[in-house]
């Protein structure tokens, strides 16, 4: 995803039908060999779509959720008397 490369993972994830709905990888069932070697071909001859899929831009906020730093840290430090 973010380090530019499509996400392989189990279909029965909780997190499944969003990597899905959000279209940043592919997803194969627990055991199957089968389809694992097809999802693995096809990233494989398709590494042009393999790579538009790792880089969804929907996925992921544009703006950082919080603040980072010590200014930050210490408004939001609750102090304990």
């Amino acid at each position: 995803m973010m380090a530019g490369r499509p996400i392989l993972a189990n279909s029965e994830l909780r997190k499944a039908p969003w990597i899905e709905r959000e279209d940043i990888g592919y997803l194969c069932p627990y055991g199957s060999v089968e389809e694992l070697d097809g999802r693995l071909c096809r990233i494989r001859d398709y590494s042009d779509e393999a790579m538009r899929t790792a880089s969804a831009p929907t996925a992921f906020p544009t703006k950082p959720i919080m603040s980072i730093g010590w200014p930050a840290a210490a408004q939001r430090t609750v102090i304990a008397r």
